[in-house]
Parts: structure tokens; C-alpha cells; sequence
């Protein structure tokens, strides 16, 4: 029974496999699959890069040509070759009037806040002076922030390890103390140093260990990375996250929020969908390839789905990465295509016309969600279609209301059409193994 043919057939199989497991090959942030590897973004001045192409420059960079260059302007944070300048420093504001380009203009000397060109704050040690919306006057010796009134300068925050006195500034003469009472500088202190806590007013504590911030020995208010706050009747501690590898973890410390850079937050694309955010593991490999990068407080977190099934609202692109639909209010898209939305969010109408619906029984995917329709509307359980021509044939047209009403189930559909997956690839893969037999 066993024939030469069938032994090819299996090699060819086996080399397909291979092929499509380098194509899928699971990277970290700001690196790009080459080949089955995984490589750092080719260019420096990248933040970030998917599938070998760059999607965010560095600060003072911008887009020139697929690449990113510097800004011209030496104030701007965000730049493009079309339009110039998007963004800029604080204290100064984008001014397209002399070329049309955005370029970075200053909203006055030693400003520091812009408000539709005009100067609303100033850079630290700086009076704001609201007559004239300027910042031409210093603060007293050792103040931060201050303002004018009546031409008289108040200070409002002093520098660390002074507290206000008067209308200045006085050292604070408790030790790592970083605020005091101006007036009572030797025996009053507000706050202390990051990781100290106040002591009766008179000395700074430090906080336990793996308590980044505590009220005093016995309540931390936040635990070092890989620990949890223990909150009990009389205390609260941080201990050590139940989860490995784990990163950040909630109250219990058996949930996950963050794992360890290089590992994976695993949960199925089903509990993402419902709005869970954590997870009971943290996993080094993936072997469902369905990894979503997000950005969780200036740091990325790799998700892998361990159900291998990318959530609703995303596509699954050729190296096996989860990325959202392209179509505005889109919620469901074409497995393989982000342009194409299925199904658009509540109280949007997907954009289809008649001959789709009776070409196939159901409209076909769609490039648009649309908030108004101004053609004729049909309601299908949760979902909403906008046809632009025409009710489909099978339907009756209520002109006065402009509603599709009665005609078939199209939920009852049962063709590739009516789910709108594509399964090219199993065919192919089919069509392949069948040839060598």
C-alpha cells in the first residue's frame, strides 16, 4: 500500500511545513522577520517596525520616503516630508503660514505652554503674567513656579528640599526631606525622598523592601516590578507574583497584567474579546503564532493567543502577527484582508449594494462603516447594512421608511461568502498533497 508517491508526498508536506513555520517566526518589538529571523528595524532612527517596514520614527524624526530623517526644524518632536512639522517642542506651536509647511514657532521667550499660539505658562523659575501673556520675570531665589499679583511675585511650588516662607523659600533642615513646612523647616516635613516615608514629622523612613512607595512600615501604596500589594486587615505588603515569569500581576498576584521582556501574556482571543486583560501564564514560545503587540505604559507586551484564533477585530497577516482592521468602527474583518470589514461596531451600517447580497446570499466584506445611510438600510440581529442602489430582490422596500424588510435568513447561509474566511489556504494546501498522489 505504501507507495514511493506517498513518501514524496509527505517530504513536500514536511517542507511546506517548514516553510510556513519561518514565515510565521514570532518576533519582539522593534525587530522584523527576515527569512525566518528575527532582526532588529534596519534603520536606527526607527521605533518601531512590522513585517520589515517602519510604522513610528524616533522623537525629532520623520518619514522620508519609507525612511526616517531628522527633522529640519531642531523644536519639532514630530515631522513628515509633506506637511513638515506635526508637533513641537513645549513653548512653541506649529505655524504653517510662511510656506505652508509646518514649521515650529515660539510663543515667547522662556515660555513653556502654547494654547492656540499664544503663551498660557512658563518654563520653571519663570513668573506668567497673564496682562500681557508673558514670562519676562524670574521667581524668588529657590522657588519653581510663581506668579504676579499686583506686579508682586508669589511663589506657588519651591524647589526640592524647600518649603514656602512667606513669599519665598526656605531650606528644609530635615535630612531627604524634599518638602517642609517653610515656617517650621527644622521639625515640620510633608514629603520625603521616592521610597522614604515621613516619620512623626521629624525624620524620612525608608519603606520596606520591594515597596517602591508606603505610609509608613507596615502600608506600602506600590510594590516593586514581579510583586503584588497583600492588602490585610492591618497591613499592607508586597509579595513576590504567583505567576512566573510575570512582570506586573493584580491583587492576589494570581493574575498577570505584564509579562518578563521576551515572554508572552498567553490567553485565547475569546477572553480578549470580553475584555480580559491578564492571565494565569507567562509563556517563553508561542506555538500558536497569534501574537498582538500593545503598548502598555511605554512598554510593549507580546500576547499570544493560545486558541490560535486572532480576535474578532483583526487580521492575520502573512507572519502569523495579529493586526487590526484598517476600516474605520470595523469590528469583524476578512481573515486575510484589514481592508475588507464583515462587521462594522453598534449603530454603524456596512456598505454593500443589492447585487452583492443576491450574488452570494450576503453582502460581501466591505472597505467602509458608515454612521448615516442616505441609501436603504437593513437590520440582520446585531448587524446593520446601508445598501446604496437598492433593496436585494428578495426583500420588500418600504420607500417612505427606506427599510429592506422580510425576505430570506441570510444568517442561515452557510458558504464561505456568508462567514467571509477565506480557506484558500487549506485548498491550496490540498491541491498540493493531491498532486503527488
Amino acid at each position: 500500500f505504501w507507495t514511493e508517491k506517498m513518501s514524496s508526498c509527505l517530504t513536500n508536506l514536511a517542507l511546506i511545513l517548514s516553510f510556513l513555520a519561518l514565515a510565521n517566526c514570532i518576533c519582539q518589538h522593534n525587530e522584523t522577520a527576515i527569512q525566518g529571523v528575527c532582526t532588529p528595524c534596519d534603520d536606527n532612527n526607527c521605533a518601531d517596525c512590522t513585517n520589515g517596514l517602519c510604522t513610528k520614527c524616533k522623537v525629532g524624526f520623520g518619514f522620508s520616503f519609507d525612511k526616517c530623517t531628522k527633522c529640519l526644524d531642531t523644536n519639532c518632536v514630530e515631522c513628515d516630508e509633506v506637511k513638515g512639522c506635526l508637533n513641537c517642542n513645549p513653548g512653541f506651536t506649529v505655524d504653517t503660514s510662511f510656506s505652508g509647511k509646518g514649521m515650529c514657532k515660539s510663543c515667547g521667550l522662556n515660555c513653556g505652554l502654547c494654547k492656540n499660539g499664544i503663551c498660557a505658562g512658563c518654563v520653571p523659575g519663570y513668573a506668567f503674567n497673564a496682562k500681557d501673556a508673558t514670562c519676562t520675570e524670574t521667581c524668588p531665589a529657590d522657588c519653581s513656579e510663581c506668579h504676579l499679583n499686583h506686579d508682586e511675585k508669589i511663589c506657588d511650588v519651591c524647589n526640592p528640599e524647600f518649603g514656602i516662607s512667606g513669599d519665598g523659600c526656605k531650606k528644609c533642615e530635615i535630612k531627604d526631606c524634599q518638602l517642609c513646612d517653610g515656617e517650621q523647616p527644622t521639625i515640620d516635613c510633608k514629603k520625603c525622598k521616592p521610597n522614604q516615608f515621613v516619620h512623626r514629622s521629624l525624620t524620612c523612613t525608608t519603606c520596606p523592601k520591594n515597596c517602591l512607595a508606603c505610609k509608613d512600615e507596615n502600608h506600602c501604596t506600590e510594590c516593586a516590578n514581579g510583586f503584588y500589594l497583600d492588602k490585610g486587615l492591618f497591613s499592607e505588603k508586597c509579595e513576590p507574583c504567583k505567576v512566573a515569569s510575570c512582570f506586573k500581576c493584580k491583587a492576589a498576584g494570581s493574575e498577570c497584567e505584564m509579562c518578563q521582556p521576551g515572554t508572552f501574556l498567553s490567553m485565547t482571543s475569546k477572553d480578549y474579546m470580553s475584555g480580559k486583560d491578564t492571565s494565569h501564564i507567562c509563556t517563553s514560545k508561542c506555538s500558536k503564532i497569534k501574537v498582538l503587540n500593545e503598548d502598555h505604559d511605554g512598554k510593549v507586551q507580546s500576547i499570544c493567543f493560545e486558541d490560535g484564533v486572532c480576535p474578532n477585530h483583526m487580521i492575520t497577516n502573512e507572519f502569523g502577527h495579529c493586526q487590526d482592521c484598517k476600516v474605520d468602527n470595523c469590528i469583524d474583518c476578512e481573515s486575510e484582508n484589514d481592508k475588507s470589514c464583515l462587521q462594522c461596531s453598534e449603530e454603524y451600517y456596512l456598505k454593500a449594494v443589492s447585487t452583492q447580497w443576491e450574488g452570494a446570499g450576503y453582502p460581501l466584506a466591505s472597505g467602509e462603516c458608515l454612521q448615516t445611510c442616505a441609501g436603504y438600510t437593513l437590520k440582520d440581529k446585531n448587524k446593520l447594512f446601508c445598501f446604496t442602489d437598492a433593496c436585494p430582490k428578495t426583500y420588500k422596500t418600504n420607500e417612505k421608511t427606506k427599510e429592506c424588510t422580510g425576505g430570506p435568513d441570510p444568517t442561515t447561509t452557510t458558504s464561505n461568502f456568508a462567514t467571509g474566511k477565506n480557506t484558500s489556504f487549506a485548498f491550496l494546501l490540498a491541491i498540493l498533497l493531491l498532486a503527488q498522489l
